[in-house]
C-alpha cells in the first residue's frame, strides 16, 4: 500500500478519534436501546452515522492529492468486500 493511501486512511480514522466519534456512538446506543420503539430515535441515529462518516471522508480528501484518489481507496475496499 502507498504512503499516500497509509495516510487517507489514518486521517479518517484520526477524525473519527479527533470528534471522539465513539463516545458519541456508545451514547446514541444507549438512546436507541431505551427508545426502540421510537421511530425517529432509529432515523436520527442513521443520519448521525452518516454524517460522521462523511466529515471523516472530508478529512481524508484533505489529505488526498485529489478527491478522485480517495474515493479509489473507497470503491477497491467495498471490492474486496
Amino acid at each position: 500500500m502507498s504512503q499516500a493511501r497509509i495516510d487517507q486512511i489514518l486521517a479518517h480514522e484520526l477524525e473519527h478519534v479527533r470528534r471522539m466519534d465513539a463516545g458519541l456512538l456508545w451514547f446514541v446506543g444507549l438512546a436507541r436501546a431505551i427508545l426502540w420503539f421510537h421511530p425517529l430515535v432509529a432515523w436520527a441515529a442513521r443520519d448521525l452515522k452518516r454524517s460522521q462518516e462523511e466529515a471523516c471522508d472530508d478529512a481524508a480528501v484533505r489529505v488526498s492529492e485529489s478527491p478522485l484518489s480517495y474515493a479509489r481507496l473507497l470503491l477497491e475496499y467495498a471490492a474486496q468486500l
